[in-house]
């Protein structure tokens, strides 16, 4: 269930009317005027409620030769004809063979570069606007696509009365390659997302919705992202609330500015582009990224692919350029937000399996956990994701969270020991860090803690509920897929839709408020403040100025 989050009202205006109807055969189209022409789309019924779907809608010309690597340029008029937004585009090119079997994965031969395109839902026969759900997908900014047929987003419009904007955007690489200013200075897909925020502003009125009430929605690196989004001055006025789910930038991910060279380097000596004339990115950067640009993609994929076959993440945003012009971290803790509204961040109850399942993924074929010994545990945590520590340090968090195991063999023990802090680490802390620091500037700030698991999850009960699992309730699966669900879930994705639908319409949900005097957990199933503190008193020196605990 949902526990502890989020506040806000404002005016609506009128609708503006869709162009036109036409019926044929059995299906129902739509046709809107969007600034670069007409698209087509289809209305389906949702429980007697008609929600119009358009899909695959350009917004910008497709990344490819030599817009690679380069930001977004708007895509070009269709006018006079009428474009069908009638099936979801390709994923954008990604290599993702590092993960092992999760629910957001996609084929190799349905990705493609030419992906900047995004969906919209909307509930027809409103005679006012409607709050606007900006979706940002997750998948550690390497995976994922808004063309999961997860985020269909039919039910959660119209059960929610809100209308629904799911983007897709660059990955990897092609994503966040950085040589440097003047060459690859990154940060492509957030500049893709600044250019999905612009459409939504200039057209979405045309689809029912509100300009002035777009709350943005991420989960896992999505919420990640939106971390940038909110300390971009280009954003300013295209954001109003926001939702951040699993995830915040008090991540212990160095920045491309730290490791850009050194990973676009792994690129380029695998397609062939550093040799004697140009020995890395650091010493000819234009020379190697004009080289990237004619490489065919799918030999860029086989590069990440071969070389970050161990790295659960590697490209990111970096610093320095007019979009970011300084660390993430560093703007937040000065609160250089763009002007909002309010926050609502949260997590799941038990983060941390999904992260265990990464990297041991034959433990998911054991119904009640893996068996390791307190040792076991503190060198499974330490070989796969406190590596970037002095082992002085390791051993202090390892020692943290197992001194409180009885035994050495409590199985059970060991294994809640390492979820937690493998939770703590990666998504928990950082995302509360994030909730306390917006807090100070004495906005409406909310937090809650989901600890809801669906009967039939396809992860053994040791995991919990874990990242990734709230999607399915919040995006209506129940409903759409009734045979895989029971009743309990569809209360529990009705009332998650109620949560989003709500704080997107109004800005209020009724979960207690954050304020900068009163921050403890508000959930039992919340993780517990001195595991938070110990984090702020050890790692802030991964963090870099403006962390929690800082000096």
């Amino acid at each position: 269930m949902w526990q502890a989050v989020v506040a806000s009202a404002v005016p609506t205006g009128l609708l503006v009317l869709y162009v036109g109807v036409v019926i044929v055969s059995t299906e129902r189209y739509i046709t809107t005027e969007t600034l670069n022409g007409h698209v087509r789309g289809v209305i389906e019924n949702v429980d007697g409620v008609d929600v119009a779907r358009y899909l695959g809608i350009p917004y910008a010309q497709p990344p490819v030769g030599d817009l690679r690597f380069r930001k977004p340029v708007p895509a070009r008029s269709w006018r006079p004809f009428t474009l069908d937004t009638l099936t979801f585009a390709n994923p954008c090119s990604q290599a993702n063979g590092s993960f092992p079997p999760v629910p957001w994965l996609v084929r190799r031969d349905q990705v493609r570069e030419d992906c900047l395109y995004l969906n919209v839902w909307s509930p027809l026969g409103r005679f006012k606007q409607l709050g606007v759900l900006f979706w940002i997908h997750g998948g550690a900014y390497r995976a994922g696509t808004a063309s999961d047929t997860l985020y269909d987003s039919k039910t959660l419009a119209a059960m929610g009365d809100i209308v629904v904007v799911t983007i897709n955007f660059r990955l990897g690489s092609f994503g966040f390659l950085y040589t440097g200013p003047g060459s690859s200075s990154g940060n492509y897909a957030l500049w893709d997302q600044h250019l999905c925020l612009l459409w939504v502003r200039h057209n979405i009125a045309q689809f029912g919705g509100d300009p002035g009430r777009v709350t943005i929605y991420g989960e896992s690196s999505g919420a990640i992202g939106i971390g940038a989004l909110l300390v971009a001055p280009c954003n300013a006025g295209l954001i109003h609330r926001v939702i951040m789910g699993s995830g915040s930038d008090y991540w212990l991910i160095p920045p491309q500015n730290v490791v850009g060279h050194a990973y676009a380097d792994r690129v380029a000596r695998y397609v062939g582009c550093l040799d004697a004339s140009k020995l890395s990115s650091k010493t000819h950067p234009q020379q190697v990224v004009e080289c990237l640009r004619s490489v065919p993609v799918d030999k860029i994929i086989d590069a990440e692919e071969s070389q970050f076959s161990v790295e659960l993440v590697n490209f990111s945003p970096s610093h320095g350029d007019d979009y970011l012009p300084l660390p993430e971290i560093e703007a937040i803790s000065r609160g250089l937000f763009i002007p909002l509204e309010s926050v609502l961040a949260g997590v799941m109850a038990d983060e941390g399996g999904m992260f265990v399942y990464f990297r041991g993924p034959p433990f998911a074929g054991i119904p009640s956990g893996p068996k390791l010994t307190k040792q076991q545990a503190a060198e499974f945590a330490a070989k796969h994701y406190l590596h970037f520590l002095p082992t002085a340090t390791q051993s202090i968090v390892t020692g943290h969270y197992l001194r409180r195991v009885p035994g050495a063999t409590d199985w059970t023990g060991n294994l809640q020991a390492l979820k937690d802090m493998l939770g703590d680490l990666v998504i928990v802390c950082p995302t509360r860090f994030y909730a306390e620091t917006f807090a100070k500037t004495n906005k409406p700030t909310y937090f809650y803690v989901f600890d809801y698991r669906h009967g039939r999850s396809m992860w053994p009960p040791w995991m919990g509920a874990t990242h990734f699992e709230d999607l399915q309730f919040v995006f209506g699966m129940p409903f759409r897929f009734p045979h895989l669900y029971s009743d309990a879930d569809r209360l529990q994705s009705k009332a998650s839709m109620q949560v989003i639908a709500s704080y997107v319409n109004t800005g209020y949900v009724r979960f207690p408020l954050l304020t900068p005097c009163d921050l403890p957990y508000r959930s039992a199933s919340g993780v517990n403040v001195s595991r938070k503190d110990f984090f702020a008193k050890h790692l802030h020196d991964y963090l870099g100025p403006g962390s929690p605990g800082y000096e």
